[in-house]
C-alpha cells in the first residue's frame, strides 16, 4: 500500500546510517534481486549488496534446502 510504503521509506531515511542491507521479499520464484531494473549498469555499491545476497541465500539453503538466484533485477528478469 501507498502508506505502508512511505513509513518503510521514512524509516529507512531516519536510520540510513544504521542499515546496511533491506530486504523486501515478494512473492515472485526464487530471487534475490538488488537494485536497478530500469538499467543493466549496477549501483556503486553492487559488490555490497551481491555480498550480501551470496550470504542470505547460502543461509537459505543450509537452513531450507531452498535454491534463491542473486543479481540484480534487471539481469534475473530481462537479460537472463
Amino acid at each position: 500500500s501507498e502508506v505502508e510504503t512511505a513509513q518503510v521509506a521514512q524509516f529507512l531515511s531516519n536510520h540510513s546510517d544504521t542499515i546496511v542491507h533491506y530486504i523486501n521479499f515478494h512473492a515472485f520464484s526464487q530471487y534475490w534481486m538488488a537494485p536497478w531494473a530500469y538499467t543493466t549498469t549496477r549501483p556503486a555499491q553492487f559488490k555490497l549488496l551481491d555480498d550480501g545476497s551470496a550470504e542470505a541465500v547460502q543461509a537459505l539453503k543450509a537452513v531450507e534446502g531452498t535454491k534463491y538466484t542473486h543479481d540484480s533485477i534487471a539481469q534475473i528478469i530481462y537479460v537472463g
